[in-house]
């Protein structure tokens, strides 16, 4: 009996297989640095975008040269699709319920 195998099965099952297999190694390893240094994502960010106060230790000048690039819009990614894809990620909580921000600057 000829076996026969449904291509467009076969073709999810490989999809699947390669969207496991393409995990990136570098996000991890970025991801289990930035726990060490601040514990959790969200006090990484914190600690990213402080200014610390004058009586404060400072921050090296490639954070803040690459925070204060990225904010005023000098980077290949900008700030607003950040704060976009976190609004509108599956997870998000709050949901943002309007226009893209993206939108509403054009306003």
């Amino acid at each position: 009996m000829a076996h026969h195998v449904d291509r467009a099965v076969q073709t999810d099952t490989s999809s699947a297989e390669q969207q496991l297999s393409n995990t990136d190694p570098n996000m991890d390893y970025a991801l289990e640095s930035m726990q060490k240094v601040s514990g959790s994502l969200g006090e990484f960010l914190r600690d990213l975008f402080n200014v610390p106060h004058r009586t404060e230790s400072g921050r090296s000048q490639k954070h803040a040269q690459m925070v204060s690039r990225f904010l005023k819009g000098q980077s290949k990614v900008q700030a607003e699709e950040i704060v976009d894809l976190i609004y509108e990620h599956k997870d998000a909580s709050p949901k943002w319920s309007g226009q893209p921000r993206s939108a509403l600057r054009a306003l």
